[in-house]
């Protein structure tokens, strides 16, 4: 899917038989989609991305992509073909505008792509066989995505690499990209979770969305307008407050929510923790239990009540961090 300057939504298909694959939409409730037919016919598409100077590029299986000048009366398009460049699903805009590309073939060999001049030229790099996710930071850089971890490209050069073996992430693909207000590199890593990126450069990671797996999902991270994370996932949408998140101690109870009939107890981890006091409020503010942490992960008991419920760390006289979770019914 993609939306021109003019308010047109731009719908790719997936048809392995028909050519009829490009449709235009107004979004009417009383019209139906019209079709497009591109110079070069082709049977799927593979991305779409709307970019500077009103062109919708549009990619095709047959190693074909396309750009469709849309500002104008009439519609113009050209079309680029290069042998090795098949099944671009992945795309990034630099700070000029400038189109990156990268191909997640599973049976060709992958690259990223770059527009250069009248064609695509593509990049040296030796991380990684299947491109997995692309963004750009606020700065222009190109952030790839792969199934060997993540590196940044400036310009036409690779800069910087991330995997296990130099940083905190997993060894495990990264799969999706996405940037925040604050410029903060936000990451899915198939099987490891969610993992951000701060001020100083180190990765931390969300333990609560380790189920997250999305080496197949294309473009499955975004940060709206009020700087809150959406992950599409096979196993549904997740959204993350980035604000209320970042910059305050993590800390979580585990289950959450909390089966009805649970015998056991609560866990409670966090970040320094330990020798603080766990107390846990009910919705009407008044005081369920109080534990002290013997450690940074601290077992409390369940509220016998269905309802929600909010955890307060505290230690001496000062509100160090706090979560909320809920007992099902």
């Amino acid at each position: 899917l993609a939306l021109d300057s003019k308010g047109y939504i731009w719908i790719g298909c997936w048809s392995g038989v028909s050519d009829s694959v490009i449709w235009r939409w107004d979004g009417s409730d009383t019209t139906l989609p019209q079709c497009f037919m591109p110079p070069e016919h082709t049977t799927a598409i593979t991305f779409m991305a709307y970019g500077p100077g009103d062109t919708l590029w549009i990619g095709g299986v047959d190693k074909l992509i396309y750009s469709l000048y849309t500002g104008g009366d009439s519609y113009s398009w050209k079309v680029y073909k290069r042998a090795d460049m098949d099944w671009s699903r992945h795309y990034a805009f630099d700070r000029s505008g400038r189109l990156y590309l990268g191909t997640g073939s599973h049976i060709f060999e992958n690259g990223v792509f770059y527009k250069d001049g009248e064609n695509f030229a593509k990049i040296d790099y030796d991380f990684g066989e299947i491109v997995l996710a692309m963004a750009s930071d606020r700065a222009g850089n190109i952030w790839v995505g792969s199934e060997a971890g993540l590196f940044k490209i400036t310009g036409t050069s690779v800069l910087a690499k991330y995997d296990s073996d130099n940083s905190e992430l997993y060894p495990a693909p990264v799969s999706g990209i996405a940037f925040d207000r604050d410029n903060r590199c936000w990451i899915v890593q198939s099987g490891a979770g969610v993992l951000y990126r701060d001020g100083l450069g180190l990765w931390h990671r969300l333990p609560e969305f380790s189920d997250i797996t999305t080496e197949e999902a294309s473009h499955p991270m975004f940060v709206d307008s009020k700087n809150r994370l959406w992950i599409g996932t096979y196993q549904g949408i997740y959204t993350i407050d980035i604000d209320s998140y970042v910059g305050t101690p993590v800390i979580q109870v585990f289950p959450n929510p909390v089966p009805a009939g649970y015998s056991g107890t609560l866990t409670v981890r966090g970040e320094d923790i330990s020798g603080s006091d766990i107390l846990v409020f009910d919705s009407g503010g008044k005081l369920v239990s109080s534990t002290s942490a013997s450690g940074n992960s601290q077992g409390i008991p369940v509220p016998s009540r269905p309802g929600l419920y909010i955890v307060v760390i505290k230690s001496g006289n000062t509100y160090t961090g706090r979560t909320k979770f809920v007992v099902l019914k």
